[in-house]
């Protein structure tokens, strides 16, 4: 009984860190950023319902 806990608790231990470690969301990748997040725009085209 003593090891199942035991293994349950590596296991999730290692989860939590991996999922630490991915939660960064690769900011290293672009590496000509200026520091500053990134927001996308999309316009509406001429064929969709919402056209103004």
């Amino acid at each position: 009984m003593k090891f199942l806990q035991k293994t349950f608790m590596v296991v999730l231990v290692l989860l939590i860190a991996a999922g630490t470690v991915f939660a960064g969301g690769g900011s290293q990748a672009q590496s000509g950023s200026t520091g500053k997040g990134l927001i996308g725009v999309v316009m509406p085209t001429r064929s969709e319902e919402r056209w103004i």
